[in-house]
């Protein structure tokens, strides 16, 4: 239920994001459809994002090195 909810605020926070950034007035027509094309464009911005951190992540050595010392 937690995890429902935190992506429930995540997207309305996302939703409230481009409104204020794109100064969208929800009442006059066709904002909504504006906003709805942004909110998808973001949302596949956002996987993108996604999966290249993950890619990043998955292809670096996490493994410390062996170092041998001579005396």
């Amino acid at each position: 239920m937690k995890t429902l909810m935190f992506f429930v605020i995540f997207f309305c926070l996302g939703a409230f994001f481009l409104v204020s950034e794109h100064n969208l007035n929800l009442n006059e027509k066709g904002n909504f459809s504006n906003l709805s094309g942004m909110y998808v464009v973001w949302l596949d911005q956002l996987f993108i994002q996604f999966k290249t951190y993950t890619g990043y992540a998955v292809n670096m050595d996490w493994l410390p090195k062996n170092v041998t010392t001579s005396a």
